[in-house]
């Protein structure tokens, strides 16, 4: 028997002995853990199914809804965007896109040369720096923010612009809730 022939590694051609990288990409697509509760409406269906003859047909909506779950993503390359839909595909080169917005509920739409705002399936508004980072021509939003934006490890105390500001001395913090013996160190 033959084992399946492995590719080889490319050398790049910028520097010799240098192993050139795929290009960056990523999936946004929805949580899979959401197909077990495909698995439970249908289970729970089970008894209306087969109450009377016909009612089988409700068995439809979870099928409907696991199709959606499995084949609705968006694909972020440095080619572009490639939207998957539950009826159809579309491709977005970056050079027909002239920017993202952020909806009041959060998901990202590409704006068009035309105008026109197409909804990028399953990314929201915390997948920009991703979206940034892979497309290699959007701005980041989080290193725009600069030094002045909350620290990596979140503690607001070492910059005070970036969280709420600090409670005094016997009163509550900025959350409504009691103060704890670490605050007043």
């Amino acid at each position: 028997m033959s084992e399946p022939a492995t590719p080889e590694p490319q050398q790049s051609a910028d520097a010799p002995g240098t192993v050139a990288r795929p290009a960056p990409r990523a999936v946004f697509r929805h949580n899979p853990i959401g197909i077990f509760g495909v698995f439970f409406l249908a289970l729970c269906m089970t008894p209306v199914a087969w109450g009377a003859p016909g009612l089988q047909a409700i068995y439809l909506l979870p099928l409907g809804l696991l199709v959606w779950l499995l084949r609705v993503r968006t694909d972020v390359g440095v080619e572009g965007i490639r939207l998957r839909t539950v009826l159809g595909r579309r491709e977005l080169p970056w050079s027909e896109l002239t920017s993202l917005r952020v909806s009041e509920r959060s998901w990202v739409r590409a704006v068009l040369r035309d105008g026109t705002e197409v909804t990028l399936p399953s990314v929201r508004a915390r997948h920009l720096p991703l979206l940034a980072t892979v497309s290699g021509r959007l701005p980041n939003p989080i290193a725009e923010q600069g030094e002045s934006s909350a620290t990596v490890d979140g503690d607001a105390s070492e910059n005070p612009e970036a969280g709420d500001t600090p409670a005094v001395a016997g009163e509550p913090d900025a959350d409504g809730g009691p103060r704890s013996r670490a605050d007043d160190a």
